[in-house]
């Protein structure tokens, strides 16, 4: 991106700063405030009526008649129901015509800059005059387990295939491992983003990108609701230190050193960029903000995909000849503080240069919208700072939305058994309950499936199987029960010991050892249920949707898997 403002150049840069009739541009950028998720401004406002908000702002700021606009493209990566609706009836009560074609594109945590991007491409193809590229998530609605459907087994006998199932918090751990990177220098980090954010706020920087919203809001407290005007970004904490931070447990590892604190936070937001080219934004009075150069893109390693700024980047500038000490400062997403740093100390950016008024971590992160989002900022920075040429990066994950922040898996493993504990956060609805179960049952399943069994457990595994459904609703009255079933057997006699301790751990690190995900303890006679006795070992548990109490989806549920091998002879 090349900005409006002087600076010195090297021949690479002037020439990306040279102003043709050709050059894709921006002529209006707008946000809404990044909110937390399930807890901020935002968290009773559904994302098309964000995302709508936005739309029409960033036409209307410019007085472009919504006529003119060809195509929007818009960054999701939790759309309701799989599809593009919401995004377009977004558009349509935004006031854009139903003429006006729209879609919506995944490309995780880039969402947003691809959406910008494909519009840059179809204006330079000559394909449209006027688009938006736009990105929206509502990760109170759309976050979580849900989102995630069955993979084929033969698929992930692919080791890489198998990694992308790693949920994020483990790659960011695996990043800081491999790259030696300390808990001290993450808690720094982040501890910096907070410190620059809240300054940045403080003084007023965000407000000229910032759309104030109206959006209804329920107290938590007394259920009433309320109208407010949602115009600041409600993650930004003042006063956070390093070592504060390091108070803070990890999340995702026992001794790791990756936690809430300096991992960017789960949010709800929208953004919009409008673009079309230098001679058309002429020919209707249109003010140029900035310059759409190029884009880039690369493929990491899954467990480690943190990393991709470190290699997007150089490609990018080889693009475009230009050097590092060509950019005048960067906006890369923080995902993670253990990923933002190895990329910066991999290129040797100086971190002066690097998110200037904070990052993620402090302001929040709405998937789909963050590309956008650090556009519209970079544009704000570059007019606040002086600087011309700025680069917008981010690394992007294939299940960012399976870690949940506040849920805690443990493992205990004495004379043969283990309990695997997990627990759905209570605010979460029934449906989504039931759907986050199946991914557990899912991704413990596989796992399960991946270990060696002799042919007379075998037998027995295929005899439970077809006594045990995998997921067993039976409706009594108004009492629901669901169950999860998972056979597990381990054949060599060693694995009493630590082969088995080994195999289970497998399990567990293959579930993120995540924080956040539950603890509903499965019934205490569950061995009454008949299972145990007939099979000989069992990994089962049920949990109550509903027991009459009018009050039960306000109730914190646990799930507990009791794994039990066989006694060997």
């Amino acid at each position: 991106m090349s900005a409006t403002a002087s600076s010195s150049s090297s021949p690479a840069k002037s020439r990306v700063l040279e102003q043709h009739d050709d050059d894709i541009v921006i002529v209006s950028a707008v946000r809404s405030a990044i909110t937390k998720g399930r807890k901020g401004g935002f968290k009773d406002t559904k994302p098309e009526l964000i995302l709508s908000h936005v739309l029409r702002a960033v036409y209307e700021k410019v007085n472009l008649d919504p006529k003119l606009i060809d195509d929007i493209s818009v960054g999701n990566v939790l759309p309701p129901g799989g599809g593009a609706s919401a995004a377009r009836m977004a558009a349509l009560h935004a006031g854009i015509p139903v003429e006006t074609s729209i879609n919506t594109v995944n490309r995780q945590c880039s969402s947003g800059l691809t959406a910008v991007t494909q519009i840059a491409n179809e204006i330079k193809a000559g394909q449209i005059e006027f688009g938006i590229g736009a990105g929206v998530e509502s990760m109170t609605n759309g976050f979580g387990a849900g989102a995630v459907s069955q993979v084929s087994e033969e698929v992930l006998e692919n080791k890489d295939a198998e990694d992308c199932l790693l949920p994020m918090g483990i790659t960011s751990e695996n990043v800081a491992a491999d790259y030696h990177i300390s808990r001290d220098r993450q808690d720094a980090f982040a501890a910096t983003s907070f410190q620059k954010a809240a300054k940045a706020q403080k003084e007023g920087r965000f407000k000229d990108e910032i759309l104030p919203i109206k959006a209804k809001w329920v107290d938590p407290k007394t259920e009433k609701e309320l109208e407010v005007v949602v115009d600041s970004d409600d993650g930004i904490r003042e006063g956070v230190t390093k070592e504060g931070l390091a108070k803070l447990k990890p999340a995702f590892k026992k001794d790791g050193s990756t936690h809430a604190g300096n991992a960017s936070q789960v949010s709800d937001g929208a953004a919009a960029v409008l673009l079309t080219k230098r001679s058309t934004a002429k020919k209707h009075g249109l003010r140029v903000l900035g310059k759409f150069v190029t884009s880039a893109v690369v493929g990491v390693p899954p467990r480690i995909m943190g990393v991709g700024p470190a290699y997007a980047i150089p490609k990018v500038l080889q693009l475009t000849n230009l050097s590092l000490n060509d950019i005048d400062f960067f906006e890369i997403n923080e995902a993670f503080a253990s990923q933002a740093i190895m990329s910066v100390d991999h290129l040797g950016i100086p971190y002066e240069k690097v998110n200037i008024n904070g990052g993620a971590i402090a302001l929040g992160h709405p998937l789909g919208a963050t590309g956008a989002r650090q556009i519209v900022t970079g544009l704000n920075v570059a007019k606040q700072y002086g600087g011309r040429v700025f680069v917008n990066s981010m690394c992007i994950g294939s299940v960012g939305l399976l870690v949940w922040m506040r849920t805690q898996l443990v493992l205990t493993v004495d004379d043969g058994a283990a309990v695997v504990t997990a627990e759905v956060p209570s605010k979460e609805s029934s449906r989504l309950r039931i759907r986050f179960l199946n991914w557990f049952y899912n991704t413990l399943s596989h796992w399960v499936r991946k270990l060696t069994y002799t042919n007379e457990a075998l037998k027995r595994r295929a005899e439970c199987d077809t006594k045990m459904k995998t997921v067993i609703a039976d409706k009594l009255g108004d009492r629901a029960k669901v169950m999860i079933h998972i056979p597990l057997v381990v054949t060599e006699p060693e694995s009493q010991g630590r082969g088995y301790s080994k195999a289970l751990l497998s399990i567990v690190t293959s579930l993120a050892d995540s924080r956040g995900l539950a603890s509903w303890l499965f019934s205490s006679n569950i061995r009454n249920e008949g299972f145990y006795n007939k099979c000989g070992f069992i990994a089962a548990g049920s949990f109550a949707l509903g027991d009459g109490n009018p009050t039960w989806d306000k109730d914190p549920i646990v799930v507990q898997l009791m794994i039990r091998e066989p006694k060997t002879a």
